[in-house]
């Protein structure tokens, strides 16, 4: 839950022995809360890990795990864990996401990207509008609604877009950095997933990258990490 990345069986079997050998009395309770098949070879589960030790208060994470089928048997290709958002209430959990509010612009990439967020109506919602536009027109538009859960206890958004796309995503903190984990149908049916990275940097500016993308339970390159400036 620190950033770090553990990559390769051999350093696996070396990180969990150590641990195992620290926390010789830790206990670990898994509650899988869902397993979304993105196509019949790729399934993106979800859940939270409970660790107890005598004396000390327990602490939970959220995690997420790519299952991959390969030669008809099920393997992990990646494991991602963030701590659990504390707050429990609507008004507490969109707080931490108020500095989004206001229109932001990206022009890295040759076409502008815009985003427009604010409040609706009881400050219950966060509302975003997106629009991807090349010199000649607009590419791509669309919203999004950010919103609490209480029944699930966290942050979740859902987006919809011009081409007919529409994905659903849970929001998670992890150190100064917000993690969207999201599943999405493409305006041709396609499945999807992917990962969104966050980073405020300062009042006017985030880096936003985007991960762990699978698209037809295909593994895509990750989208390089850009800069967003408040208008």
């Amino acid at each position: 839950m620190d950033g770090s990345q553990i990559r390769g069986r051999d350093k696996l079997e070396e990180t969990f022995a150590a641990q195992f050998a620290k926390h010789q009395d830790a206990q670990i309770e898994v509650a899988t809360e869902s397993i979304d098949f993105v196509s019949p070879n790729v399934a993106l589960e979800e859940g939270t890990a409970t660790v107890t030790r005598p004396d000390e208060a327990a602490s939970s994470s959220r995690y997420s795990v790519v299952h991959i089928k390969h030669d008809g048997k099920w393997m992990i290709d990646r494991i991602s864990e963030e701590q659990m958002l504390s707050p429990t209430t609507n008004d507490h959990a969109l707080r931490e996401l108020e500095w989004m509010v206001g229109t932001w612009v990206d022009q890295s990439a040759g076409d502008v990207v815009r985003l427009e967020c604010q409040w609706s109506k009881n400050r219950r919602f966060l509302v975003r509008y997106f629009t991807v536009k090349s010199p000649e027109q607009i590419e791509l538009s669309g919203m999004q609604l950010i919103g609490w859960d209480p029944a699930q206890e966290k942050i979740r958004s859902w987006v919809f877009d011009s081409d007919g796309g529409f994905a659903e995503g849970t929001w998670t903190a992890k150190n100064d950095r917000w993690i969207s984990q999201q599943i999405a149908t493409l305006a041709d049916g396609r499945r999807a997933s992917s990962t969104t990275v966050i980073h405020p940097l300062d009042d006017n500016r985030f880096s936003w990258q985007k991960i762990n993308r699978v698209v037809d339970g295909e593994i895509l390159p990750s989208i390089e990490e850009v800069i967003i400036i408040r208008e």
